[in-house]
């Protein structure tokens, strides 16, 4: 593998998951924003609250 970019929780998951844990690092980083979105079902107002209250705007 020459190079693959995405979140380090995406990257060190596939590493784990494919042994190259002890083989493969994560050398350095990108100036990038990473925009992430949560959907709640509309019959989930409990869930809802939870999260709009944990996610910072």
């Amino acid at each position: 593998m020459f190079a693959y970019v995405d979140s380090i929780a995406s990257i060190r998951d596939a590493l784990t998951r494919h042994g190259y844990h002890d083989s493969i690092n994560i050398s350095g980083k990108l100036n990038e924003a990473l925009n992430l979105s949560v959907g709640v079902g509309n019959d989930d107002a409990m869930l809802y609250e939870i999260l709009s209250k944990a996610v910072v705007v």
